[in-house]
This record gives structure tokens, sequence and C-alpha cells, in this order.
């Protein structure tokens, strides 16, 4: 009997599994188009995300690259001023006629854009020494 029992509930509870099988399938194709629908806004929000953050990093990048060059201007923009006052003191002290730096000036003026920062603090250092001379 125990055994009729047991083998009793095993169809029983196949058929409710079935059931149970039947009724997901059914919950699933109904809910499937809502699902879909909403993993395709999700999808295309995130594709939308991933595109502006590779148009901001490009943006950074060029604004970076621009700063960059600015910064790299501005010092020789401020190297080119020292200079600039080192020789006007030269000039002041009428130190250009004794060593003779007339004609060195006059060359290092019409380059000055031209040199680079190395060159530039050089000039500078050179000048000073002369002026530490005097």
């Amino acid at each position: 009997m125990n055994v009729i029992t047991i083998e009793e509930n095993k169809k029983e509870l196949s058929e409710l599994d079935i059931d149970k099988i039947n009724l997901c399938n059914e919950i699933i194709t109904n809910i499937q188009p809502l699902i879909d629908t909403k993993y395709k806004n999700i999808s295309n929000e995130l594709n939308d995300l991933k595109i502006s953050n590779n148009n901001t990093k490009k943006k950074i990048s060029d604004n970076k690259e621009l700063i960059e060059n600015l910064y790299l201007k501005y010092n020789k923009t401020k190297n080119i001023i020292k200079l600039l006052e080192v020789i006007e003191e030269v000039i002041d002290k009428d130190l250009v006629y004794k060593y003779n730096l007339r004609h060195e000036f006059i060359i290092i003026l019409r380059v000055i854009e031209s040199l680079n920062n190395d060159k530039i603090n050089y000039h500078i250092n050179d000048i000073k020494k002369l002026l530490k001379k005097e």
C-alpha cells in the first residue's frame, strides 16, 4: 500500500510540475516583450553614455594638450621677459660698449622667438655673470 501511495504522489507531482512549467511559459510569453523593450532601452542608453564618455574624453585630451601648449608658451614668454630685463640692466649700466655686446644683443633680439628655453636661460645666466663682474 505504501508503494502505491508514493507512485501516485510521483504522478501528481509530475503533473503539478508540468502545470507549473506551462504557467511559467505563459508568464514569460506575456512578459518577454516588456523585458525586451526595457532591455533595448537600457542598451541604447548605455551605448549613448559610452559615446558621450568617449567624446568627453576626447575633449579633455584636446583641452589638456591646449593647456600644456599654453603653459610652455607662457614659460617661454616669461624667460624672454627675464632676458630682456637683464639686457636692459646691461644697457643701463653702459656695459654694452665696454664689452662690445651690441652686435650680440642685436642677434639675440632678432632670434629671441625661435630660441628654446634652455638657450634663453643660458643667455640670461651668461649676462648675469657679466653683471656680477661689474
